[in-house]
């Protein structure tokens, strides 16, 4: 079995015919868009090989040759997505194993909303086993974010920063 490397995830769905909105990774750009194929699935085990027909735009809008509509996009929407170790920079390789512990990787980082601005600097990160949660004082008081694919629309390592689409009230909980 081939070994992949994750380099980012499914956001949402982009218009009718099929394409979608991805979160890249930070440092996986450029091996994205030479990518032949990019691998689409919950885990590496269970991911499938997509054709990328074409990428574009500032906000990564990709075009699978599998996907012809709307609907057919919206069941990969929060998928993860892979690709082959040989076709990844060794530098992000060597990285990655250096930091194994990806659970802390997001210690000291800023959470910054796309409606809030800046929240908070996250202070631990809790692991269970559905998910990770960001835990971080805001206004004087704790509190915990889910921190899964549906709401980091990217992130920055070398600003160490989180961006962050939340919804509504979740400061409040």
């Amino acid at each position: 079995m081939e070994t992949l490397v994750e380099v980012g995830s499914i956001r949402k769905t982009h218009g009718y015919a099929g394409e979608v909105k991805l979160v890249v990774h930070e440092g996986f750009g450029p091996d994205i868009q030479a990518a032949e194929f990019l691998f689409i699935g919950s885990s590496p085990e269970k991911a499938l090989p997509y054709e990328l027909k074409s990428m574009r735009g500032a906000d990564w809008i990709a075009e699978f040759e599998e996907l012809k509509s709307k609907e057919e996009a919206a069941r990969l929407r929060g998928s993860t997505i892979y690709l082959r170790a040989d076709e990844v920079s060794h530098e992000i390789i060597e990285e990655m194993e250096a930091n194994p512990d990806e659970s802390q990787k997001f210690v000291g980082f800023a959470i910054i909303d796309e409606e809030i601005g800046e929240i908070a600097m996250i202070e631990e990160v809790i692991t269970y086993p559905q998910q990770e949660i960001a835990k971080l004082t805001y206004k004087g008081q704790g509190v915990l974010i889910p921190l899964n694919q549906a709401l980091i629309t990217g992130v920055d390592f070398t600003k160490k920063i989180v961006f962050m689409d939340l919804p509504e009230g979740i400061l409040e909980l």
